[in-house]
């Protein structure tokens, strides 16, 4: 049982791990679309 409760755990924190990649991921790809429509309406 306990070594259930473990790798239920590790299995959690892996599946965090990913969400914040992708969420990392989608705020970068926001940011660069702002800047990029930043830069094209600055010139």
């Amino acid at each position: 049982m306990r070594d259930y409760l473990l790798s239920a755990g590790l299995g959690q924190s892996v599946v965090k791990q990913r969400m914040l990649r992708h969420l990392g991921i989608e705020i970068w790809i926001n940011l660069q679309k702002i800047g990029w429509l930043r830069c094209s309406t600055t010139n």
